[in-house]
């Protein structure tokens, strides 16, 4: 029943706020007024809306915690976008479409001859269903092992909800552990993403594919999180902060903004899953609220595709990139992130988001 009632809510959140941004922002753009109405209205009234819902609603599970950060993450990029001309061509066209285009975080294909959404043809359906289906069988295979030992199949010293900074990181029962826990957040999320792209195709609507194999296929951190993993969140932040950004800055300067853009986007998520209590329960948060601990995590990031250009002249990181196979290319470029991988994913397995989400997926319990 709340599954119902926040999918329900956050869609006429969706849709009223793309029906102001419109009007107000898209309509009016470059005029005080539509910096004022973003920046004034929109923005702060995003951020307060998840809080409010939580308590409104009075929500414990994770999953739908997570889910109403999406008005924020929804919303803010496209507020960015219309205030800085860089919406998805065509989606701006009509009233219709910009409300369609606003009222899912999962992206469409729109056409800008015809400035409308691309038709889905039988066959990319096939393909994206058979995906989805793997996806999850995989991931429930994954999470009912790491249900038997906490997530953390060696043992190691490192809390996987705490931050902080060690040898032990480079442990390598801890990267193997690390290893696992991202490949198991990736199919976390390519199966809700994708499940949600679904909803759009079973409608005759294609959709972007939204990970690339990014554990096997990746030739850079920047092929990474460009191209491999989760499109519908990197075409926002590209839409939403790094075009915008660019318009006035260089292209390094925006790629930083981006990462910070997307550490405090992930943040405010945390804040509004993990460290907010709602009233009238009396309970505690989840955790103790930790500062910026996702921002310190794509900030790294940001720092190694930075490196990437004269770290990649280097004869030596030549060879490897043209005579290694693909997959062990790609687990290196992977292995530069994992040993804090935890800062992300960590609160996912101690806060029980997995095992919330386990009732909607089949798992193999020991009786």
């Amino acid at each position: 029943k709340q599954l119902i009632t926040v999918f329900l809510i956050v869609q006429i959140i969706n849709v009223l706020f793309g029906i102001i941004m419109y009007f107000f922002i898209v309509k009016q753009r470059g005029t005080t007024a539509s910096y004022l109405v973003g920046y004034g209205f929109v923005f702060p009234a995003i951020t307060a809306i998840p809080y409010l819902l939580n308590d409104y609603l009075q929500l414990e599970n994770m999953m739908l915690r997570m889910t109403t950060s999406i008005v924020f993450t929804t919303i803010s990029f496209k507020c960015a976008e219309a205030m800085y001309d860089t919406t998805t061509p065509g989606a701006e066209h009509s009233l219709a479409n910009y409300v369609t285009y606003c009222h899912s975080h999962i992206p469409c294909v729109w056409d800008a001859k015809t400035k409308s959404r691309v038709r889905i043809t039988p066959r990319e359906l096939a393909i994206n269903i058979n995906r989805l289906l793997w996806h999850y069988t995989f991931y429930s295979i994954i999470l009912s092992y790491l249900f038997t030992c906490d997530f953390k199949p060696f043992p190691t010293n490192i809390v996987l909800d705490q931050y902080h900074v060690s040898w032990e990181l480079l442990h390598p029962a801890h990267i193997v552990n690390n290893y696992i826990l991202a490949f198991t957040v990736f199919l976390w999320l390519s199966c809700g993403f994708n499940t949600g792209g679904l909803f759009h195709n079973l409608q005759g609507w294609k959709t972007p594919d939204l990970f690339h194999s990014p554990f096997f296929t990746s030739k850079s951190p920047s092929d990474c999180w460009s191209k491999k993993w989760n499109f519908a969140v990197q075409s926002s932040l590209k839409s939403g902060v790094f075009l915008p950004v660019q318009k006035y800055y260089s292209s390094t300067v925006a790629l930083v903004c981006t990462f910070i853009a997307s550490g405090l986007l992930h943040d405010m998520t945390w804040s509004q899953t993990f460290y907010y209590a709602n009233s009238g329960t009396g309970k505690d948060p989840m955790f103790q609220p930790i500062a910026f601990k996702q921002l310190a995590f794509f900030l790294w990031n940001s720092i190694l595709m930075l490196l990437e250009r004269p770290v990649g002249n280097l004869p030596m990181v030549q060879w490897m990139s043209k005579n290694l196979p693909r997959p062990i290319v790609s687990t290196m470029v992977i292995l530069l992130v994992i040993p804090f991988a935890h800062w992300f994913g960590g609160d996912w397995a101690v806060g029980k988001v997995f095992h919330h989400h386990a009732h909607a997926i089949f798992t193999i319990i020991k009786l």
